[in-house]
């Protein structure tokens, strides 16, 4: 625990900022992850997707 915060004051210190934050800012697609995950329809999505995408 006291590394991670010792860490992350001394990339504020250096202004190289917040590691997690700048993952989320990387890729656009971040802010849909888990927009399916309480779907219970996305499951069979998934299946068929899967199943006419080999054809």
């Amino acid at each position: 625990m006291w590394l991670s915060a010792k860490l992350m004051e001394l990339l504020q210190e250096y202004k190289l900022g917040d590691p997690k934050q700048e993952d989320k800012n990387s890729n656009p697609w971040v802010k849909f992850d888990g927009i399916f995950k309480d779907d219970p329809l996305f499951d069979d999505f998934v299946e068929n997707m899967a199943v006419n995408g080999a054809k």
